[in-house]
């Protein structure tokens, strides 16, 4: 580009100019050069003519020091000379690049003073001056002229000094700031950082912001720990609306974001395109009923406090005051297979309730999970027959009726009615059981009391279907436990009504499905005992802790205790309270029904007062067996027709031939309390095979 002076280029200028300084600098190289191959020649003539003296010794003694430094001269001559062309080179491309920014009245060979640094060729300070018509005010012209003056410079960190009062930029080296190697912890961190946004970002449709606020600190972590929370920023889209989508993601967080074996639970803010996943918040793997203080809850209203839940709150059941009203739960479905501890959820929900002053009715097929609660304070009915069951919930069919006449009529409303709860315990069992007695037993006796002869289902499954879609109005609720949601157990859209639900364990994915409308909830449920899935506001499900709570037929002394103290709650909550009006159970036996004579709340029933009441066994299946095939959970009836359970089967030492082990020691419990003793092996019972 030609000079905006003189018609020459830049270089062309910077060489002119080299070769009138640098002249003398290559005449002073020559003859020091020069001088240096000649001098022994000239360190002999200098002795010959001083020869003889004491001067001619001295030159003799400096010839070496002298020639040394002649050459030490002649390097630092050679060394500033290539200093001097490589700075004179650098400026030349300086100016050379600032062509591109000045305009044509900038001279190139005035406008650029370097600073050089002391026996180097890199610039300590670059100024440029520069005519008043460049776009000074400029954040991007001025970035771009001060980033290429530093990179053609050589600078590797650099200041800058703008004056555009003098019409000039300083742009001054400085050491780089010193960045300290990474530790170990961060390196771990980076690795994790980097493998977090490649697995998580495969789902999304475009790139994504990834951090991770907080990192574990756990001393078996390695340094750096694990991720305890990660936040994602998205550009819009509606992956995040999908259910699949969501579940997808929570599944390969945990699978492959290290350690590889967390559990996340994702907070969506599809409004803001955000996601927050973060650990599921630890639960305790066993929480002991804490008593009656657990539903002291002043004025809001009956609640049935049942779990914890993964949030840290009580998990509750609210059938009266403002929260009911405002949660959709209606009635309450419980999920579990055997040993999950359904049984101990109807206890802390029936405990709770009569804790309140709530009166419960119950079907109990298994009889032996809810009819230890015969002679409970506020337990009017526990039926275990066919026919007790059946009447159970035909009274409670009829006292909703009865309610409903009364509120036709204007002379109630179902606020004011005391609040019952029904327990249908093993529905298929109770289903299964009532079925095959109506097939067994239909005819003009049963024509009397349901008003029919024919069918193959008991008429009292027809009534469950119609109070759950009935019964809240007139403050009556339902509790019904299943091992699986099964389609044929809920007639007509019945499951809808059952809003509240606790799945305990782990379900399938059919059984995600027809409890939680999703084929993945409740899937990986820890294999813990009371460990749930739980929808207290009858629509999102929680993971939660369900409250132990004993058999009432407890025997240490702590289960004791708590047992004592439920009761007496209840004892207190029923004092001077009577039997629900419209509610007729004449038709129940005396064995299922536990209305005291006078008042509810007057009944202080023993232990040993529960146990006196007598099992019917008169449709049970049973299988003669030896006592040696006897294992522990079997049950037996004896020949009163109490039914027991196998707590303890041992071989015992024959003490007639120790050689021989055809004893056995047996430890049964039963209504009746436990009984131990020792039968030949070949001594036979009564095992139930079918209930």
């Amino acid at each position: 580009m030609a000079s905006r002076t003189s018609g020459q280029t830049p270089t062309q200028t910077s060489a002119q100019s080299g070769k009138t300084g640098g002249g003398g600098e290559y005449g002073l190289l020559v003859a020091l050069v020069v001088l240096v191959v000649f001098w022994p020649r000239i360190s002999r003539w200098g002795q010959g003519k001083l020869a003889n003296s004491s001067a001619a010794h001295a030159v003799h003694q400096l010839t070496p020091i002298i020639l040394v430094l002649l050459v030490v001269v002649a390097a630092l001559v050679v060394y500033n000379l290539v200093i001097s062309r490589s700075r004179q080179r650098k400026r030349d491309i300086i100016a050379a690049v600032l062509v591109d920014f000045l305009p044509r009245t900038w001279d190139p060979l005035h406008g650029v003073t370097v600073a050089w640094k002391s026996f180097r060729s890199d610039p300590q300070r670059v100024t440029v001056t520069y005519p008043p018509e460049v776009p000074d005010r400029d954040p991007k012209w001025k970035s771009d002229l001060v980033d290429t003056i530093a990179y053609r410079s050589g600078m590797e960190a650099w200041k800058v000094a703008w004056d555009p009062a003098k019409l000039r930029v300083v742009v001054t080296a400085k050491k780089p700031d010193v960045v300290a190697p990474p530790t170990e912890e961060e390196r771990n961190r980076a690795v994790i950082l980097t493998r977090t946004h490649m697995v998580i970002g495969t789902l999304f449709a475009s790139d994504i912001k990834l951090s991770i606020p907080s990192w574990s600190a756990d001393s078996t972590d390695p340094p750096g720990g694990f991720p305890l929370e990660i936040d994602i920023a998205y550009e819009p889209t509606t992956r995040d609306t999908s259910t699949q989508w969501r579940r997808r993601l929570e599944a390969v967080t945990a699978l492959k974001v290290p350690p590889g074996n967390a559990r996340w639970v994702a907070q969506y803010k599809a409004a803001a395109d955000e996601i927050v996943l973060k650990h599921r918040p630890a639960l305790p793997t066993k929480l002991t009923h804490p008593g009656p203080s657990l539903w002291q809850n002043g004025d809001a209203g009956i609640i049935l406090p049942y779990a914890m839940e993964e949030t840290g709150n009580l998990a509750v059941w609210a059938i009266t005051g403002v929260a009911s009203k405002s949660r959709p739960t209606v009635h309450t479905l419980i999920i579990g297979p055997t040993g999950t501890g359904k049984t101990s959820v109807m206890r802390a929900l029936l405990t709770a309730g009569t804790g309140q002053g709530v009166y419960v009715l119950a079907c109990d097929p298994k009889r032996i999970e809810l009819t230890p609660f015969r002679g409970w304070p506020g337990v009017l009915a526990v039926g275990s027959t066919e026919q007790d069951m059946a009447m159970v919930i035909k009274a409670t069919y009829d006292l909703m009726m009865a309610r409903y006449s009364l509120i036709e009529a204007g002379q109630a409303d179902a606020d004011d009615m005391t609040p019952v709860l029904l327990f249908l315990d093993e529905l298929l069992i109770l289903q299964a059981r009532l079925n095959r007695w109506w097939n067994q037993n239909k005819g003009p006796e049963t024509e009397e009391v349901w008003g029919t002869k024919t069918g193959t289902a008991h008429p009292a499954m027809g009534l469950i279907a119609e109070l759950l879609a009935l019964a809240r109005s007139a403050n009556i609720r339902l509790i019904e436990g299943v091992q699986r949601p099964d389609a044929e157990l809920f007639e007509k859209g019945a499951r809808d009504n059952l809003r509240h639900r606790i799945g305990l364990g782990r379900l399938s994915s059919q059984g995600a499905e027809m409890l939680w409308g999703d084929s993945f909830t409740g899937t990986d449920t820890p294999m813990i005992s009371g460990r749930a899935v739980a929808s207290p506001d009858g629509s999102t499900p929680l993971e939660v802790q369900m409250y132990w709570v004993p058999d009432p037929r407890a025997r240490s002394e702590e289960d004791a205790a708590l047992i004592m103290a439920l009761r007496q709650a209840a004892a207190i909550a029923f004092q001077n309270k009577q039997a629900p009006d419209g509610l007729d159970l004449s038709a129940v036996s005396d064995a299922a029904k536990t209305i005291p004579e006078g008042d509810i709340g007057q009944a202080e029933t023993t232990q040993a007062e529960v146990g006196e009441v007598t099992d019917h066994t008169e449709v049970l299946s049973t299988q003669t067996v030896a006592a040696a095939s006897l294992v522990v959970g079997d049950r037996i009836v004896d020949d009163d027709g109490l039914m027991w359970q196998v707590a303890d089967a041992e071989e015992a030492e024959n003490p007639d031939d120790p050689d021989q082990w055809d004893y056995m020691s047996i430890t049964l419990t039963g209504p009746a309390g436990q009984r131990s003793y020792e039968a030949p092996g070949d001594s036979t019972f009564e095992r139930v095979i079918e209930t």
